[in-house]
């Protein structure tokens, strides 16, 4: 019974410093990432959206034929517009968006070369 009762304690004894050793690190890694990080970041409050149509850009690469441009509504373009500005942790004014282009992958990339086989799978069943 006296075995017992001194491996409980062993067990809680080294759980305790298990546990408090955790809290110091990660009371640490908070330390170091505040001292790293310098200032807090301001919280983003909502700012009023005014309604303006969007201002012309003119592109500084050469221009394409406007056979080929696809008309992208302007809603697209501001919620592009407002990710990337998110994105960029600057103001939404501040970002202007030059060429908007649909990327489309290589027939040979590995991903959808992937997923194409899961499709292939998940149809043969």
């Amino acid at each position: 019974m006296e075995n017992i009762m001194l491996g409980i304690r062993i067990t809680i004894i080294g759980m305790g410093i298990t546990f408090a050793s955790l809290y110091l690190l990660s009371l640490i890694v908070n330390i170091l990432r505040r001292v790293c990080n310098g200032e807090k970041k301001e919280t983003v409050r909502e700012q009023p959206v005014e309604n303006r149509k969007p201002e012309p850009v003119q592109a500084k690469e050469e221009p394409v034929p406007v056979e080929s441009i696809e008309q992208i509504p302007a809603e697209v373009v501001a919620v592009i517009a407002s990710a990337l500005a998110a994105y960029l942790d600057e103001h939404p004014a501040g970002v202007r968006i030059r060429v908007i282009r649909r990327q489309f992958p290589s027939p040979f990339s590995t991903w959808s070369m992937a997923g194409r086989q899961e499709l292939m799978r998940i149809n043969a069943r």
